[in-house]
């Protein structure tokens, strides 16, 4: 390992040492347990198989040069549910604190997903141009 990815490893080592010690100085970890869980629990059971099967389906329907953006699109959604699911279903959102969650989350999600898919679709038309260039050249 090189001497740089050591020192960004010991660097992200000590300030997820030191966040994790905010959060148990200053929270109940309990009640911080469903916003740091919840995301990792729904992508490993939910989302990771289905996005798996759906790669696996993918990979005989789809030309070779759409395969990898259309992974790459369906990691970044699956990721991005995951992360934004408790903020949508607003979890934890208390009537007595409206600055808590005081954004429509759902117009931010939608516009992250359509951006990803967006590019995906871009990459995809770059591919295929490219795909069909090189065989007229050779």
């Amino acid at each position: 390992m090189s001497v740089g990815r050591s020192i960004l490893m010991a660097v992200g080592v000590a300030l997820m040492t030191f966040g994790g010690w905010l959060v148990i100085a200053n929270n109940n970890p309990l009640q911080v347990a469903p916003w740091v869980l919840g995301p990792v629990l729904l992508h490993d059971a939910l989302l990771a198989p289905l996005i798996l099967g759906v790669v696996w389906l993918g990979h005989g329907l789809l030309p070779r040069y759409a395969q990898a953006p259309a992974l790459v699109a369906l990691v970044v959604c699956g990721g991005l549910t995951a992360v934004a699911a408790s903020v949508i279903t607003r979890a934890g959102a208390r009537p007595d604190n409206p600055s808590l969650l005081d954004r429509n989350y759902v117009v931010g999600y939608l516009g992250a997903i359509a951006l990803t898919v967006g590019l995906a679709v871009i990459a995809t038309l770059l591919n295929r141009r490219r795909t069909l260039s090189s065989r007229r050249v050779t």
